[in-house]
């Protein structure tokens, strides 16, 4: 969906402008989704409120680390992420 949206903004058919695009890990084919360890913890019912609360910006950005290219430097893009 995002794919399209871009297009069309290129092509300069896109009726409303786009001011940011955040890609997350969203398992889009579940067969190859490898969630992070974290986002399993977060869906515990007990664990997981726990973690949220004790959640900083650090962890965050430590946790976002996996999701991103292995030589890309990602820390700016993750804090960009938590404060959005």
């Amino acid at each position: 969906m995002t794919q399209e949206l871009l297009a069309r903004r290129a092509e300069g058919t896109l009726s409303t402008e786009i001011e940011r695009v955040h890609f997350l890990n969203g398992g889009l084919y579940p067969d190859v989704h490898r969630p992070q360890p974290i986002q399993t913890a977060l869906l515990d019912p007990e664990r997981g409120p726990q973690i949220s609360a004790n959640l900083n910006e650090q962890l965050f950005v430590a946790a976002l680390v996996p999701t991103f290219a292995p030589d890309y430097d990602s820390a700016a893009d993750a804090v960009a992420l938590w404060h959005s």
